[in-house]
Parts: structure tokens; C-alpha cells; sequence
């Protein structure tokens, strides 16, 4: 009986994360200051009484705040909001 043993090689390439992100065991990468799901360290998830992850610690500030907002006079704009994204149009 002969046996036959087929090697595979595979090429595993990936791009360095932006500075200010590290690579989660997914291959995201996520800003572990401000990531509710990885709040100041990896896997970290902010529990239900909390809203937002603020500079790696969890936190119940809201997770914008707009501070010092103009009015933008005669015009009328429209947002949506989903559970994840706020898309907002602007006049620009």
C-alpha cells in the first residue's frame, strides 16, 4: 500500500490597521477608545446599563454629542436612523 500526502500552501496577507486600531480575532480592526464591543481591551463588551465606550472605559454618556451646533437658516433636511447608522443630509 503507497500513500500519497498532497501539501497545500496557502497565502495569508493582511494590511496593518490604521494607527489608534488593533486587528481583532475576526480581522477588523477597532479602535479599542471608543469600540463598545472591545471597550479598552479585546472582547470587552460594555454590559446593558451602559450606552457608549468613552477612552477605553464604558460609559453612560450618550455616544454623540454635538456641542456647539449652528442652525443652517432656510433649510430643511432629513435623517434616518437605523439600530447601527445615522445617515444625514447636508446642504453642502
Amino acid at each position: 500500500m503507497q500513500r500519497t500526502i498532497e501539501k497545500s500552501y496557502y497565502l495569508l496577507a493582511s494590511a496593518a490597521c490604521s494607527t489608534g486600531y488593533v486587528r481583532i480575532p475576526s480581522g477588523s480592526c477597532v479602535n479599542l477608545l471608543i469600540d463598545f464591543y472591545n471597550c479598552g481591551s479585546i472582547g470587552h463588551v460594555c454590559t446593558s446599563n451602559y450606552t457608549s465606550c468613552s477612552n477605553g472605559v464604558c460609559s453612560s454618556a450618550p455616544a454623540v454629542l454635538l456641542t456647539g451646533a449652528v442652525t443652517v437658516p432656510g433649510w430643511s433636511g432629513a435623517f434616518n436612523v437605523d439600530d447601527a447608522y445615522v445617515t444625514i443630509s447636508l446642504p453642502f
